[in-house]
């Protein structure tokens, strides 16, 4: 069962009117890391993950790049990661630095010496402004959008997955569907589920950025 911890590290995204109708929840972290629970938060904004026991651990990003790394010491971030930059925005909407690539050697910098950090990750959510196609035929009835998964390393033992799921779930009354129902998507934003959307944003920039 995985526990709910209380919100510590990035500070929240949000998602408006939009967030509010969709629930991104942890169903599983496998195989277990011993003293590791996680939890969402703010429905499909942040995840978070306590690391009680000070395991040796990596979050994996969007290319399969180190990100986060966990451990008895505290919590760093690979600077060289992409993810460290396209999770400062709901919809990726960001402009990446040269050093921003994911085939550079990790440069660590810490966040902080406890054990429990919180991160946007647009692997749990929906990337659009616009309803995904089963929720807006049928905008009434809650529907599961996508089964999302996080890998991990983990030091000495492999790999590891937090896995979870994203639940389209209308409002009471349906006074906010009208919000989100045929509104234009922003700049770059795709209809794809979580990872795959990053990716295209991803490979569009860098088709469009020169190289030296």
């Amino acid at each position: 069962m995985v526990a709910l911890i209380v919100a510590t590290g990035a500070s929240a995204h949000g998602g408006g009117a939009a967030s509010q109708l969709f629930l991104s929840e942890i169903t599983s972290i496998a195989p277990a890391i011993p003293g590791v629970t996680g939890a969402v938060l703010s429905r499909d904004d942040q995840i978070e993950l306590d690391n009680a026991q000070g395991a040796t651990f990596t979050v994996l990003g969007y290319e399969g790049e180190p990100y986060l790394r966990f451990s008895k010491d505290g919590i760093s971030v690979n600077l060289h990661s992409p993810a460290r930059y396209l999770n400062s925005d709901r919809f990726a909407q960001v402009s990446l630095p040269a050093d921003a690539n994911a085939k550079l050697a990790p440069k660590w910098d810490v966040l902080t010496l406890g054990k429990r950090w919180s991160w946007h990750d647009h692997r749990i959510h929906w990337m659009s402004t616009i309803l995904p196609p089963t929720a807006k035929a049928d905008p009434k009835r809650s529907h599961l959008v996508f089964d999302w998964t996080i890998p991990l390393q983990v030091a000495g033992a492999g790999t590891s997955t937090i896995a979870g799921k994203l639940t389209y779930v209308p409002p009471k009354g349906g006074s906010d569907i009208g919000l989100i129902v045929g509104i234009a998507l922003p700049v770059g934003v795709v209809l794809l589920a979580g990872a795959a959307s990053v990716l295209l944003v991803l490979r569009r920039r860098r088709g469009s950025t020169p190289t030296a």
